[in-house]
Parts: C-alpha cells; sequence; structure tokens
C-alpha cells in the first residue's frame, strides 16, 4: 500500500489539467459575479435616470418604488437627502421662484447578492447611480421657410410621371 501511495506522490502527470479546471471553475465563476454586478449597475443607472427625468415625481419613478424602472431582483432605495433640487447657471433658466431650481438630483443605492463571491468572503457588493436632469432653455430663434402652393399641377406632369417637360 505504501509503494502505490509513492508512486502516485511521484507521478505529476496530469496535475496541470486538474489545477486549469479548478481555475477555470473559480473564474468563471467570478465572472459571473462581475458582470451580475454590472449588469445591477446598469438597471439602477437607468432607474435614476428616468427618477431625475420625472423630477418632482422622482421617488415614484426610481427603482425604490419597486414597480417602475427595476428589476424583479434589484432592490434599490433612494440615498439619504435625495431628491436635491438643484441651480444649474449653464442652463440659460433663471433659478428664481421659491426652490430657486432648475434641476433635480437623484441617488440610488442597492446591494447586489454575489454567488460565488463567498469563497473570498464577499456575501454582497453595494453599487450606486447618479442622475441629474435639467430644464434647458435658449433664445427663440426664427426659422425660413418659404410654402410654395401649385395650382396648376405642373408638378404632376414631369418626365419621372410619365409626363413631358415644359
Amino acid at each position: 500500500m505504501k509503494s502505490i501511495f509513492h508512486r502516485l506522490r511521484g507521478d505529476r502527470s496530469g496535475v496541470v489539467a486538474i489545477l486549469a479546471a479548478l481555475s477555470m471553475v473559480s473564474i468563471v465563476g467570478f465572472t459571473g459575479d462581475v458582470g451580475n454586478v454590472y449588469y445591477a449597475q446598469a438597471k439602477l443607472q437607468a432607474a435614476a435616470d428616468a427618477a431625475a427625468l420625472a423630477g418632482a415625481t422622482a421617488t415614484s419613478y426610481s427603482a425604490v418604488s419597486g414597480k417602475k424602472n427595476a428589476s424583479t431582483n434589484l432592490t434599490g432605495t433612494m440615498a439619504s437627502g435625495y431628491p436635491v433640487l438643484k441651480c444649474l447657471t449653464s442652463t440659460g433658466i433663471s433659478c428664481t421662484g421659491p426652490d430657486s431650481a432648475n434641476a433635480i438630483q437623484v441617488k440610488q443605492q442597492a446591494t447586489v447578492p454575489l454567488y460565488f463571491g463567498g469563497v473570498l468572503g464577499l456575501k454582497a457588493w453595494q453599487i450606486s447611480a447618479t442622475a441629474t436632469a435639467g430644464a434647458r432653455g435658449g433664445a427663440i430663434q426664427s426659422a425660413d421657410v418659404m410654402l410654395v402652393i401649385d395650382t396648376t399641377a405642373s408638378m404632376n406632369t414631369g418626365p419621372e410621371r410619365g409626363g413631358v417637360n415644359n
């Protein structure tokens, strides 16, 4: 029996294949976790964008509501102190009025569970997404428009329509 173990211990053929197989399992697992986190981040960012565009109803259009712009596997929460009204000077819209704002900023956060991260003691990953939407103004610009009314129907008799060109 001792000689069998000594022979097996001395025989190293196939060790690389075993190590490669174990490494591939862990690499694929962690890649799956990273992909899941990036996917959740994109979903949370889309929900934050929709909430910012919704303006005054930011909370109801965020991932917080659980119904609109949210992923079924992702529970988002509005970060403390958000939504925030802002005054952006670059938009050309004044910030007068009771709220002195022309933009809204939302920040959402969520916890994404990790499936293979438990091997390293990581059960979940915290993500957040911030979006800002504002009103944009500008000077009214005139447009040069010309209307042509053809009462003779001459545009219906060209060579492309089988008629004769005048």
